[in-house]
């Protein structure tokens, strides 16, 4: 049959054809293992982080780490500066949030949640400081702020990102979102996309 004749080939051809199906084994068991242990530092990583509420006594830290995303890839704008100076202002008071990822007592990152109306929520202002990024900060903020906007009734639940952030639009695409174009008028100067939060039907 196939297997025999197989066999007999790799024979032929001096190939140990059990020593090379143990060796693809062995190496499947190896990735496995690896996969197992990132999974398991992933997990331990996004449990540590704490999602802290905003107080006054963080804005600073608000601001900062916007600042300093924003200064590395573009340049800040008048829209930037009038929405992180003043977050009470522009952002809690009209209905929206600002959260904080906290590990170890320290300030990690942060993101807002903005009211557009009933229905409509964007989650902006995302920032994780740069030494910290990759360690499951960005995912469980962005998280606690989906899920707050689901529980306040959203039916239309946006972002805006740019086009070179690919491990931001990646971890966003994994979260529920996609592409979408022509769904709002951009407000910034520098290159962006709208990505939207895709609902179960």
């Amino acid at each position: 049959d196939i297997a025999d004749a197989t066999k007999e080939i790799l024979s032929m051809s001096g190939i140990d054809f059990v020593a090379a199906i143990d060796k693809v084994e062995e190496a499947l068991d190896q990735r496995q293992l690896y996969d197992r242990i990132v999974s398991r530092i992933k997990i331990r990583q996004y449990d540590a982080i704490e999602i802290v509420e905003y107080e006054s006594s963080l804005k600073d830290h608000f601001r900062e780490l916007n600042y300093e995303w924003l200064k590395k890839y573009y340049r800040i704008e008048p829209a930037d500066e009038k929405v992180l100076g003043d977050p009470e202002g522009n952002i809690i008071s009209n209905g929206g949030a600002v959260v904080f990822a906290r590990i170890d007592g320290r300030i990690i990152g942060t993101g807002a949640l903005i009211r557009h109306d009933d229905q409509t929520y964007e989650i902006a202002k995302m920032a994780v400081t740069e030494r910290m990024q990759r360690r499951q900060a960005g995912k469980k903020l962005t998280r606690a702020l989906l899920d707050r906007a689901l529980d306040s009734g959203a039916v239309r639940i946006f972002l805006e990102t740019g086009p070179q952030m690919t491990p931001a639009i990646s971890l966003y695409e994994k979260l529920g979102f996609e592409i979408s174009e022509g769904f709002i008028t951009p407000r910034y100067k520098r290159e962006s996309i709208t990505m939207v939060y895709k609902f179960e039907k």
